[in-house]
């Protein structure tokens, strides 16, 4: 029986790729002066997000890409430091998670497991808000170990006072999240929202909304 359920954070309870859209629209913004409204400023900022890989290329792969092709003058570093310090300030959340969090926490323990910095990760959490609404927040920078690693998911169970086995893991991506949970023994739900993903691996549920989720563990079987 699912008693709880963690949820990782960038694409899954964030909007990710609208929030670093908007980040990489002020950021060329403050660094060229572009007119913002221009086709010339748009393709540039498209370019960052293609660079970007749904966060998971380092930013100094970005502004260094950024540099080559368009402000030969760029302080690559200078760059990365303004991303690590005002990027919480553009976080937005998926659609329904509010509303959803709150039925599931009447029924379940909840987390958010998420890779990163601990400072630079907590920022967006409560720049959000998620944080009330569950009863643990690990960030992986705590402990020196990253998704997928199966540790860090028994750290995880360990602080719900769960079992693996009782936990249901949501998360987008099949390398860290997905596959780090069937190897912690959680159940594994990919979260398909931000870009179309593809497996045959048997007992991984998919789901593309918070209505999916709701449907799955307050109306389903569960």
């Amino acid at each position: 029986m699912i008693r709880g359920i963690i949820f990782d954070y960038d694409g899954t309870l964030s909007n990710r790729f609208e929030s670093a859209y908007r980040m990489y629209r002020w950021m060329i913004e403050e660094i060229s002066g572009m007119d913002p409204s221009s086709i010339d400023f748009e393709e540039i900022v498209q370019e960052c997000l293609y660079w970007d890989q749904y966060g998971h290329a380092g930013k100094g792969y970005v502004f260094n890409r950024l540099k080559e092709t368009h402000f030969p003058d760029l302080d690559v570093e200078k760059c990365s430091r303004m991303w690590a310090e005002e990027f919480h300030r553009f976080q937005m959340p998926m659609e329904g998670s509010y509303e959803v969090l709150k039925k599931l926490k009447e029924r379940y323990r909840l987390g958010i497991l998420s890779n990163g910095d601990s400072v630079f990760q907590r920022s967006k959490i409560c720049e959000l808000g998620f944080d009330a609404y569950v009863d643990e927040l690990i960030v992986c920078g705590d402990y020196g170990i990253q998704k997928p690693d199966p540790g860090i998911f028994e750290i995880a169970a360990q602080r719900l006072g769960l079992a693996a086995e009782e936990i249901a893991f949501i998360g987008d991506t099949f390398y860290k999240d997905i596959s780090g949970a069937i190897r912690a023994g959680m159940m594994p739900v990919w979260m398909c929202v931000e870009r179309k993903e593809m497996t045959y691996y048997p007992g991984i549920q998919v789901v593309h909304n918070y209505d999916e989720i709701e449907q799955l563990f307050l109306r389903g079987a569960l």
